[in-house]
């Protein structure tokens, strides 16, 4: 008994996420203030592990469940830990180093898509490392001067182009 359709799931995570990073692009542009935006990515973060626990229970996305489930933990981990350093006022180098290993992660995350010919998703993937390659280097190296206005804009653009939009028009059925 098929319980959702996966490409649904994905949308409406894709959907939420867009929303995450237009919210954090808007903090660093210094719109909302570092608790409000700490909330929000809790509150993200935390309805994304309940839809993937549900994910896994049931094994939405059949063999692959596993492998679509540990792609989505990565960006639910991400901002778990950037709204816990948002709210506790820590400095966020720990979550640097994660975001390196995340980047890392991504390459063969596009690999695999354009794999199966889903080239958009693959691009996607490529995007998504660059920004957390670019939250290493800020947050893990300490390389400050990257966190001005310009990437306040990049990930509120990365946030709508890749994210909000593709996730609104996946859930319906323009994809």
């Amino acid at each position: 008994m098929e319980f959702a359709n996966p490409g649904l799931v994905i949308a409406m995570l894709l959907f939420y996420v867009g929303f995450i990073f237009i919210i954090n692009g808007l903090n660093i542009l210094g719109r909302i203030g570092e608790k409000e935006c700490g909330l929000w990515n809790f509150t993200i973060s935390c309805f994304m592990f309940v839809v993937l626990i549900i994910a896994m229970v049931f094994q939405l996305f059949g063999v692959d469940t596993w492998l679509t489930v540990t792609g989505v933990l990565l960006f639910a981990f991400t901002y778990f830990g950037l709204g816990f350093n948002k709210v506790m006022g820590l400095d966020g180098r720990g979550l640097g180093w994660y975001c390196l290993l995340v980047a890392i992660t991504t390459v063969p995350e596009a690999v695999r898509n354009f794999d199966l010919a889903d080239w958009r998703m693959g691009v996607m993937w490529l995007i998504w490392g660059a920004c957390w390659f670019v939250f290493f280097l800020v947050l893990g190296l300490g390389k400050t001067k990257l966190a001005g206005v310009k990437l306040g804009w990049v990930v509120i653009l990365v946030g709508i182009l890749t994210l909000w939009w593709p996730g609104y028009f996946m859930l319906r059925g323009w994809w």
